[in-house]
């Protein structure tokens, strides 16, 4: 089987919203969702060029061909330069506010009591912070897209050795996506924080099918998807 440890770095500003506070604001961990899109770019007929408002996330799932966990800040100061991972101790992890002119999207004016337009803002991660997910069944391109504005985000690929399938409790080295796992699988402890489309498992310890791999001698656990969602992951 293959399974990978990915490590992505944006070269731009990262901005995808977890939360609504007023703003929008991005959690310490990404959704898969938007990952599996990222790392299946190769997948022509999962890339429309208009869908209306109506997702296509189950006939999408159903045509990828690699399986992404969702994504956790890393925090180990790693960076991509040159395509290969760094140690650099300038790593920031704070969000950082950019603002912009806000439109009002009942009449399309900018606020009309003020000469210059009114400001809105965004809470965004800063450019090289490190993210952390695993994938199964192959690896994406050295760069991809993602997030809210599409920034180019650097990935270095680390393959998982002496693989092996495993039944039974175990703790993911990884956030686990609470709809991708296989419905035999018991949830024995979890942290839940809710993230559209659906609640992530930010820690958790589960019964069920996973596998072990080991990089640089140090053994990483990664939670099988439930194959009646993702029939085009292999698995085998």
């Amino acid at each position: 089987m293959e399974a990978y440890r990915c490590i992505l770095s944006a070269h731009d500003f990262l901005f995808y919203v977890s939360k609504e506070l007023k703003v929008g604001v991005p959690s310490d961990m990404i959704s898969n969702t938007a990952l599996l899109y990222a790392f299946n770019s190769h997948t022509t007929a999962a890339h429309r060029n208009a869908s209306g408002n109506t997702p296509h996330y189950q006939e999408d799932m159903a045509r990828f061909s690699i399986y992404s966990t969702p994504a956790r800040l890393l925090g180990r100061d790693l960076v991509i330069m040159r395509g290969e991972l760094e140690e650099w101790g300038g790593v920031s992890r704070n969000l950082e506010r950019l603002t912009y002119n806000a439109v009002q999207t009942v009449n399309n004016i900018t606020d009309s009591t003020q000469v210059v337009p009114s400001m809105g803002h965004y809470m965004m991660y800063p450019p090289l912070t490190p993210f952390e997910c695993f994938l199964i069944g192959g690896r994406g391109s050295a760069v991809i897209r993602l997030g809210k504005k599409l920034p180019p985000v650097r990935a270095v690929y680390q393959r998982l050795e002496n693989v092996e399938h495993n039944t039974g409790a175990f703790r993911p080295s990884h956030p686990v996506n609470s709809k991708d796992i296989h419905q035999a699988t018991e949830i024995l402890e979890c942290s839940v924080e809710v993230m559209p489309p659906a609640p992530v498992y930010r820690t958790s310890k589960l019964k069920g099918d996973h596998i072990t791999g080991e990089i640089q001698g140090k053994k990483y656990r990664v939670a099988l998807p439930n194959p009646d969602i993702y029939s085009s992951i292999d698995q085998s």
